[in-house]
């Protein structure tokens, strides 16, 4: 068989160019960074660094036990406290301008970041009066 023989001849034979699939997986990351400083998915951004330093709050006092390692521990702290605070009042505008209440894994992440945050700290600084 032909391609004549394939197609009438009223119609047309126009090959397709193969997509590179390359640049979609590309375009797909570049999407996803570019929606995650966006209003809708900035708290779960503010959350992840949060929960980070939580940990690192916990991780310090393990390592050294001398009082510039607690003065790190404050400061982490507070970065974590602000970035948890500054998520949840980001929710809170999203629902405001919404006018409606949506329970959602962002808010709910946003809260257990605040409980992680507010309760690491002082297990931290118990665990460091031992030494």
């Amino acid at each position: 068989m032909s391609e004549y023989e394939i197609f009438n001849e009223d119609e047309e034979y126009a090959p397709q160019q193969p997509k590179n699939k390359e640049k979609q997986g590309e375009g797909c990351c570049k999407s996803f960074f570019k929606n995650l400083f966006t209003l809708e998915y900035i708290s779960l951004f503010l959350t992840v660094l949060s929960i980070f330093f939580s940990f690192l709050v916990g991780l310090i006092p393990l390592f050294t036990a001398s009082p510039s390692a607690f003065a790190a521990v404050a400061v982490f702290f507070l970065f974590s406290f602000c970035l948890a605070f500054s998520g949840l009042v980001v929710e809170v505008v999203k629902f405001v301008k919404n006018k409606q209440f949506n329970l959602n894994l962002q808010i709910i992440l946003v809260f257990v970041s605040l409980l992680v945050a507010c309760l690491v700290l002082p297990i931290s600084v118990n665990v460091g009066a031992y030494y």
